[in-house]
């Protein structure tokens, strides 16, 4: 007989959980019904400003699906472009004072397809401890050399910038001779603590890196307009060579958007795996996204 493919007590534990899993019968804002129990309020949602029992985001969907259909019905790259996608990532883009934006139909196809559309075999991720499993899975699939620096510790980036440019010298090596990148969260998923932003704009400057910030729950929250952390420390999106955006903690839809320059936005559409392997994300999702971020802009 071959290995079992799971621990017998990974089997059990999952089992456990299956037996002790709770189901939302109801959902209105901030108020759920689990297996038909008296309302709840809800402390375990992403729907950071109740955008998704918005009327108007209820509306907005509902005039797509009358429009559209339900699903895009193909990847992005081929047959599944449909105008409403790109008007997504055309706003997305004038809001967030960006030269270009690209829409996935997932955020953590986005976090991770981003990585390894540009991180390959020799290059060098330096990434916080602390990362999200999107942002690490696409670490691994980059196959890139990875080191990390402890959680939110400017200084211990700095030691490891220092390591990796001393040995640079040992080795006669240049550095352009390696792509390489700091990856890090805004608001960290798991600690919601956030990022140095500015130490560690200051360092990949310094040391001639690239930066991948994924703003996934700080869009919509942080910053006089919310735009994100960038915003609120006063730092200018340019700065940042790929900012990622999570579609439904702030604005109650589905997806994931990245923003940065032309070249670093047009080259996904060709590498990027999420973008060209993966249906296109249904267009009244993408309405519920622009109606949300009218609402974001006015309010």
């Amino acid at each position: 007989q071959p290995a079992p493919l799971v621990p017998i007590a990974s089997v059990k534990q999952s089992e456990a959980a299956v037996r002790a899993r709770r189901v939302i019968t109801q959902q209105s804002g901030d108020r759920i019904q689990l297996d038909g129990s008296m309302p709840l309020l809800n402390c375990g949602g992403f729907d950071f400003l109740n955008m998704g029992s918005e009327p108007r985001i209820k509306a907005a969907a509902k005039k797509a699906l009358e429009k559209y259909g339900c699903g895009s019905c193909g990847p992005r790259g081929f047959y599944g472009s449909i105008d409403i996608h790109e008007a997504l990532e055309e706003r997305f883009a004038a809001f967030m004072h960006a030269e270009r934006a690209i829409a996935f139909s997932d955020a953590s196809s986005c976090a991770t397809s981003t990585i390894a559309a540009f991180a390959k075999r020799g290059d060098l991720l330096v990434i916080d401890q602390a990362i999200s499993e999107p942002l690490k899975t696409g670490c691994v699939l980059s196959r890139a050399n990875v080191l990390a620096y402890k959680h939110n510790d400017a200084d211990d980036l700095l030691r490891i910038l220092k390591a990796v440019a001393h040995d640079d010298l040992k080795k006669n090596r240049k550095p352009a001779s390696q792509r390489r990148f700091i990856v890090t969260e805004a608001i960290f998923r798991d600690g919601a603590d956030v990022a140095p932003l500015k130490d560690i704009i200051d360092l990949k400057q310094k040391f001639g890196y690239r930066l991948i910030l994924d703003e996934a729950l700080s869009f919509g929250v942080l910053g006089p307009n919310g735009k994100g952390l960038h915003e609120a420390q006063g730092i200018p999106i340019s700065a940042i060579d790929a900012t990622l955006i999570d579609l439904g903690p702030a604005l109650g839809s589905v997806g994931g958007l990245c923003l940065g320059s032309v070249e670093v936005i047009e080259h996904q559409r060709l590498s990027g795996a999420g973008y060209c392997f993966s249906a296109a994300a249904p267009p009244f999702v993408s309405a519920c996204a622009l109606e949300a971020l009218d609402i974001l802009q006015s309010q």
